[in-house]
């Protein structure tokens, strides 16, 4: 059964009265982090950018070089201020820079809906207190 409670609005609508956005037009992120460790966090948000374009890319590919997915990655890693780490791995990043760069990813895929799923899980004082600046700075993009 759902809690009571009211969310106001999204783009001053409100969102108790609309039908189910598609799949395509939101994104969520869980309590813990889902992400490719064997990867960068650039080569991460790469896959974000590439399953939001539904672009069918060519395994055989090198996405290093494409523009277009370089470009997109670093603004989303820009975004969570990871951008000095694009290129480690992923499983190598911290909980709290995990936490940041699956934000990274979901505004990757360009939701017009994040949903956040007890994003300070985890995390300590002094990450929790980061990630609370990050959400507010991020908020309504």
């Amino acid at each position: 059964m759902p809690l009571p409670g009211l969310i106001e609005a999204l783009h001053d609508v409100d969102v108790q009265r609309l039908r189910p956005l598609p799949r395509n037009q939101f994104d969520q992120g869980a309590q813990v982090p889902r992400l490719f460790g064997s990867l960068s966090a650039e080569a991460n948000t790469s896959i974000a950018e590439i399953a939001r374009t539904r672009s069918g890319y060519s395994l055989w590919s090198n996405a290093a070089s494409d523009d277009a997915l370089v470009q997109a990655s670093t603004r989303a890693l820009e975004s969570v201020g990871l951008h000095e780490k694009a290129k480690r791995t992923s499983a190598l990043l911290s909980h709290g820079e995990k936490r940041q760069l699956e934000l990274a990813m979901g505004f990757a895929s360009s939701p017009s809906l994040l949903l956040l799923d007890e994003p300070l899980a985890g995390l300590g004082p002094g990450d929790s207190e980061a990630m609370i600046a990050l959400l507010r700075t991020l908020k309504g993009r």
